[in-house]
C-alpha cells in the first residue's frame, strides 16, 4: 500500500524559455538520480465547479498526483516544488464493478480501456505524452496517465543494460554478415552502447517504467471510436502499443499483481525525460479562481495566488488595456469564493472606479458586489492618519514636506522640517504646526499642509475587514493623493496583519505609482513607500496577505523599488503595450518580461483584456472573460453601460 500521496499543480514547459525548460529538466533529472524507491505519477482528470460573477460554471481540468511507499518531500524539494504540493490522504481512484474482455465498467455505468507502452524509439521528444500534436495531445484524450519510474540497484543496472547493448550489437552483427544494412538499429545499438557506458560509469541510472493509459466514456460505441482514434494519433508517437483481454479490471483500477498493471521498459536516466510527468498548458488549480480563457487550449484559467512561493501579484498594461477590469473581476470572485476574504483596496488616484460603478451607484460596483466599506478621505471626518504614527521621524518628515509641496531639491526647507520633526518636543503632526520655523516654511506648512490636517487629526480609523479607500474627495494633485495612499496603505497593513493568519487576505492598490515612480534621477517620489511594499514581501505569506498591484509603465520595473516589486511577485500579468509608447513600450516589456518575438507582437495587438499570465510554472496568453453582469459593473465607461461582454 503506497502511503505517501501528493498533489502538485502541472508546469508550462512547452511555453517556458529554452534557459527555464533546461533548469526544469535538470532539477528532475537530479531528483532522478536520488530516488530510492518507486514513485507513480497520475495525470487523471476531474471536475470542479467555479464561480464566474453571478454564474456557477462546471469545468474539467487535470491533477497531477505523486505516490510512494516513502517520504517525496526531498524529491519534491529538488525540483522546487517543496511549497507547491499538498499531502493527501488519499487520491482519486477507479471503482471497477465488473470486466469484460476488452473493457472495464465502473460504479458510475461509465466504460473504461487501458493501454500500456510496449515499445518507444530512442529519439522521443521530452514530454511527449503532452505535446500537441495538430489535434491535442496524447494526455488531452485520456482520462488518465499513469506512469510508475522504479530506479533499479546498481548491480541489477549492470547486467541489465550489458545485455541489452549486447543483444543490439549480436543483431547488427548478422545483419552486417548477411551483407546487409540497418541505419535505424545501428543507430539503436551505438545509443545502447553510450547508456550501458553511462550506466556502468555511475553517470546515469537505470529505471523500471510502466506507462498505462487509460480512456473512458459513457456508452461502448463512443469509447471504440475514441479508442480507434487514440491508437492511430499514438502510434505516431510510440513503437509498440498493447491492450490486454481479460486484465483490463486490473489496469483500470491499477490493483492486483505488479506485472499485469502495465508492461515494462529499461531507460537511463536521460531517456526519462521522455515521460517527465508534469508538463501541460493548463492553467487549472484546485480551490482557484477563474482568471479567464487559455488562449492556447481554449480552456479556463483556475488560479490561486495563495498556492504560490509568495501570494504577491503586479499587473502592467498601459491605460485602456484593461487592468482595473482585470483587477475588479479577478479580486471580486475571490470573494466570492472565499467567504471571510478581507482586503483593503485604493481607488484610483484620479476618480472612483471601485467606490461606485459607471451608473455612479454603490450598489452596481465593485464595492457593492463584495459587501464592502467605502471610506473616503473627507475634510469633515478626521482620519488618524499621522505620519509620525506610522513611520519614522525622518520618513514623516520627507512624506509630510511632500504633501507641504516641498520639493525634493529644496534641501533646506526639508532639513528644517526634518529637525522640528526629530524634536523631542514633537510627537504629532499638530506639534510641527506650533513649532516655530521660517517664514518660507511657515508658508508652506498653512498653505499646504494645514487644510489637510483632518487626515492627521484623531485616532486611526478601524477598517472593515472589506474596506475600499476613495482619494477623489481630496484636491486633485497627485502627490497629495499619493501621499494619501502611502498613508492608508500603512494603516491597512497593520489592520490586515491583525487579522487571524489562516484568513485570506489583499492588499490592492491600483495606479502603483506612487510605490514605484522615480524622478529623472532615479529617486523614488515616495520613498517611505520602500518599508511598506519590502515588509509587504517580507512578511506578506506569513500572514496571508497578497499585495496586488498595477502600473502602466514598463519603466517603473527597471530598477530600485520597482525592481523589489517584480521579484517579490510571483504572479505577473502583462497587458496591451504600445510599440513606442511612454514607459519604454514595448521594447521594455520585452527586455523586463523576457518576451519572445511572436509575444511581443501579441502584446502590441491585444485588445482591452488580453496578456500574457507569467507564473512560477510558466506564462500563457489569455483573455479575461466576463459576465455580463460583471461588464456592466466593473465597466470605467458609463457609455458601454447595457452592451454584453465580448465573448
Amino acid at each position: 500500500m503506497l502511503s505517501y500521496i501528493y498533489e502538485v499543480g502541472p508546469i508550462n514547459y512547452f511555453n517556458l524559455s529554452e534557459p527555464e525548460r533546461n533548469a526544469v529538466l535538470s532539477s528532475f533529472v537530479s531528483a532522478l538520480q536520488q530516488l530510492s524507491s518507486a514513485v507513480v505519477f497520475h495525470v487523471r482528470l476531474d471536475s470542479m465547479s467555479v464561480v464566474v460573477g453571478n454564474e456557477l460554471y462546471s469545468v474539467n481540468y487535470r491533477r497531477y498526483f505523486l505516490e510512494s511507499d516513502q517520504s517525496l518531500e526531498g524529491l519534491l524539494a529538488t525540483m522546487g516544488l517543496q511549497e507547491k504540493y499538498v499531502r493527501l490522504m488519499e487520491e482519486p481512484v477507479y471503482n471497477v464493478v465488473s470486466s469484460l474482455p476488452r473493457y472495464a465498467v465502473l460504479d458510475n455505468g461509465d466504460l473504461a480501456k487501458a493501454y500500456t507502452i510496449t515499445g518507444v524509439s530512442s529519439d522521443l521528444d521530452v514530454a511527449f505524452l503532452a505535446k500537441d500534436m495538430g489535434e491535442g495531445s496524447v494526455i488531452d484524450m485520456t482520462d488518465e496517465v499513469r506512469i510508475r519510474i522504479e530506479p533499479l540497484s546498481r548491480d541489477e543496472s549492470k547486467g541489465l543494460i550489458r545485455l541489452h547493448a549486447d543483444t543490439l550489437q549480436a543483431k547488427l552483427t548478422l545483419v552486417e554478415i548477411a551483407g546487409g544494412r540497418d541505419r535505424e538499429l545501428s543507430q539503436e545499438a551505438l545509443m545502447a552502447e553510450e547508456a550501458a557506458q553511462s550506466v556502468l560509469s555511475g553517470a546515469q541510472r537505470l529505471f523500471r517504467i510502466s506507462c498505462v493509459l487509460v480512456l473512458r466514456e459513457k456508452s461502448l460505441d463512443a469509447l471504440r471510436k475514441k479508442a480507434d482514434f487514440f491508437y492511430d494519433m499514438i502510434m505516431g508517437a510510440v513503437t509498440e502499443l498493447d491492450s490486454p483481454k481479460g486484465i483490463q479490471h486490473i489496469m483500470v483500477s491499477g490493483r492486483g499483481p505488479r506485472h499485469l498493471r502495465g508492461a515494462n521498459l529499461f531507460m537511463p536516466t536521460d531517456s526519462v525525460l521522455a515521460f517527465f510527468p508534469f508538463a501541460g498548458l493548463d492553467v487549472i488549480e484546485h480551490d482557484g479562481i477563474f482568471l479567464g480563457t487559455n488562449l492556447q487550449t481554449k480552456g479556463p484559467i483556475i488560479y490561486d495566488l495563495y498556492r504560490k512561493s509568495n501570494p504577491h501579484a503586479i499587473v502592467v498594461g498601459k491605460s485602456g488595456g484593461g487592468k482595473s477590469m482585470l483587477l475588479k473581476s479577478w479580486v471580486s470572485r475571490m470573494a466570492i469564493t472565499y467567504p471571510d476574504l478581507a482586503f483593503m483596496a485604493f481607488d484610483s488616484v484620479n476618480q472612483s472606479e471601485y467606490g461606485r460603478g459607471a451608473d455612479g451607484s454603490y450598489e452596481h460596483s465593485f464595492a457593492g458586489v463584495t459587501g464592502a466599506k467605502v471610506v473616503r478621505f473627507n475634510p469633515s471626518q478626521p482620519m488618524g492618519l499621522d505620519p509620525l504614527r506610522f513611520f519614522g521621524r525622518r520618513q514623516a518628515a520627507s512624506l509630510l514636506a511632500k504633501m507641504a509641496g516641498v520639493g525634493i531639491d529644496e534641501r533646506s526647507l526639508r532639513a528644517e522640517l526634518n529637525e522640528i520633526a526629530q524634536s523631542g518636543s514633537t510627537s504629532t503632526t499638530q506639534d510641527i504646526f506650533e513649532a516655530k520655523m521660517s517664514e518660507e516654511l511657515r508658508k508652506r506648512v498653512n498653505g499646504n499642509l494645514k487644510p489637510l490636517s483632518f487626515m492627521f487629526e484623531g485616532d486611526p480609523q478601524q477598517p472593515y475587514h472589506r474596506t475600499i479607500f476613495v482619494l477623489d474627495d481630496l484636491p486633485n494633485d497627485e502627490e497629495l493623493r499619493g501621499s494619501a495612499v502611502v498613508l492608508a496603505s500603512a494603516l491597512a497593513m497593520a489592520a490586515l496583519k491583525s487579522l487571524p493568519i489562516p484568513q485570506k487576505k489583499i492588499l490592492l492598490i491600483d495606479e502603483a505609482w506612487a510605490f514605484l515612480s522615480t524622478d529623472d534621477r532615479g529617486r523614488l517620489y515616495f520613498s517611505e513607500a520602500m518599508d511598506i511594499v519590502s515588509e509587504m514581501a517580507r512578511t506578506g505569506r506569513h500572514y496571508n496577505i497578497a499585495l496586488v498591484l498595477a502600473t502602466q509603465y514598463g519603466k517603473d520595473l527597471m530598477n530600485g523599488q520597482g525592481k523589489t516589486v517584480l521579484e517579490s511577485c510571483a504572479t505577473k500579468v502583462l497587458l496591451h503595450q504600445d510599440a513606442a509608447g511612454q514607459g519604454g513600450g514595448s521594447d521594455l516589456a520585452q527586455q523586463i518580461f523576457g518576451l519572445s518575438d511572436q509575444e511581443r507582437a501579441f502584446i502590441e495587438r491585444a485588445d482591452r483584456g488580453f496578456g500574457v499570465l507569467f507564473t512560477e510554472q510558466g506564462r500563457v496568453p489569455f483573455y479575461n472573460k466576463l459576465t455580463d453582469m460583471e461588464y456592466s459593473y466593473f465597466t470605467t465607461k458609463p457609455e458601454e453601460l447595457g452592451k454584453p461582454s465580448a465573448s
